[in-house]
């Protein structure tokens, strides 16, 4: 399948778009890391308020490591578009 140069450049759009989710939720994920080194490995607040800090890290933890790879399962294909 040949693309046009209208072509070429959409997925360029659409792939720059996939990589900034990726980073978004890159992100999310070092927030989610951070919130679970605190809850662990600190003394801050109360041991209920670093127990609901945990559950609530760790859930933003699965769910940006979720978009994570929905975004780059996204920009591989549509590199591979390119590519080919």
């Amino acid at each position: 399948m040949l693309l046009t140069i209208s072509d070429v450049s959409s997925i360029d759009a659409l792939i720059d778009k996939w990589e900034w989710v990726e980073y978004v939720a890159e992100a999310f994920v070092m927030i989610g890391c951070v919130g679970e080194y605190v809850a662990d490995f600190t003394k801050i607040r109360t041991d209920h308020w670093r127990h609901r800090l945990s559950m609530i890290s760790l859930i933003v933890l699965i769910v940006a490591l979720g978009f994570e790879l929905m975004a780059l399962v996204r920009t591989n294909n549509l590199s591979g578009k390119e590519i080919a």
